[in-house]
């Protein structure tokens, strides 16, 4: 009787057409296995976000108590955005530069370099360097909801534009996605600035400034190519200009404010937050992405969107 059964299981998956479901199932990801990679520390820095927040929610469970999820996630973080490093610095040639030496020169070899100026802007370095800073400070949510924010923002898009494109779902959320996305990609902006008062109470209870002076160091750099990050600092100076109203402070304590607010906003070149405010609500979110895929794109439906600096 349980040979019968096992003859006709049998039959019955011979059936089944194994090679086309494999062909399908495997049609879903990319050729190139740095995108395999890119894909599951996308995921795991998403995953491990989400568990370390539901941790504060059942501390006791075993499965928050014996995984470490938060150096999870910001594993994950440093492996895709090494991987995007590499791949758009020192793998793509048109981000190359020719930088022949005299001795080359003589052997009439050709020879490229890695432009490290373009590396030290790039936003995907400035979260790499983040993502490494925050496994040696004080465990805490607000350091990788940014690094959240951003692999949701790119798994999303890499399933509705690549892996699913012509699915139902696909096309019904591809609007809600183009709709979160520059409200979480500010979410994210505005957190990096919360961060900072965060390190200055780090800093008070460990006695040592280095990780907030470099963190603020790293993050002046990235407000000069974020849009992003220049509209919540805006948004951040409009909200101090209500606080420190001449109308409520002394006129000494007015003009020492403005002239520190000149000060800063001339170190990060923002000469007018009111109009990069304004601008900021307007901006279409294409205008914010950071990070691509380490890939060569494709054609697709509509233009890629991705974040986090984007890969």
């Amino acid at each position: 009787m349980k040979n019968g059964v096992v003859e006709k299981a049998r039959q019955y998956a011979q059936l089944v057409p194994w090679k086309q479901i494999a062909r399908k199932a495997v049609g879903v990801f990319p050729n190139d296995s740095l995108q395999y990679i890119w894909i599951l520390s996308h995921f795991v820095t998403f995953l491990g976000a989400v568990m370390h927040f539901f941790r504060f929610i059942t501390p006791e469970s075993w499965i928050f108590v014996q995984i470490p999820w938060y150096n999870l996630s910001l594993t994950g973080s440093i492996v895709t955005y090494s991987l995007v490093v590499y791949r758009r610095h020192i793998l793509d040639p048109d981000l190359l530069v020719s930088s022949p030496t005299d001795s080359i020169k003589a052997h009439q070899m050709d020879y490229q370099t890695v432009p490290l100026t373009e590396i030290l802007k790039s936003e995907n370095t400035h979260l790499l360097v983040y993502s490494c800073l925050w496994l040696t400070t004080p465990t805490n949510m607000l350091k990788i909801l940014p690094f959240a924010a951003y692999s949701l923002l790119n798994l999303t898009n890499y399933c509705i534009i690549e892996a699913f494109p012509k699915h139902p779902l696909s096309l019904a959320i591809t609007p809600l996605v183009s709709y979160i996305e520059y409200p979480l990609l500010l979410f994210a902006a505005h957190v990096d600035l919360a961060v900072i008062g965060l390190l200055c109470k780090e800093a008070k209870n460990l006695g040592s400034l280095y990780v907030l002076i470099f963190y603020i160091f790293v993050w002046g750099l990235r407000v000069e190519s974020s849009d992003a990050s220049r509209l919540a600092v805006a948004n951040l100076l409009k909200f101090l200009d209500k606080v420190f109203n001449e109308d409520v402070l002394p006129g000494s304590v007015y003009n020492l404010w403005v002239l520190a607010r000149n000060k800063f906003t001339l170190i990060l070149s923002i000469t007018d937050y009111d109009s990069i405010a304004v601008a900021g609500h307007v901006k279409d979110p294409v205008g914010y992405k950071k990070e691509r895929t380490p890939v060569k794109e494709k054609t697709r439906r509509r233009k890629k969107k991705i974040h986090s600096a984007s890969s």
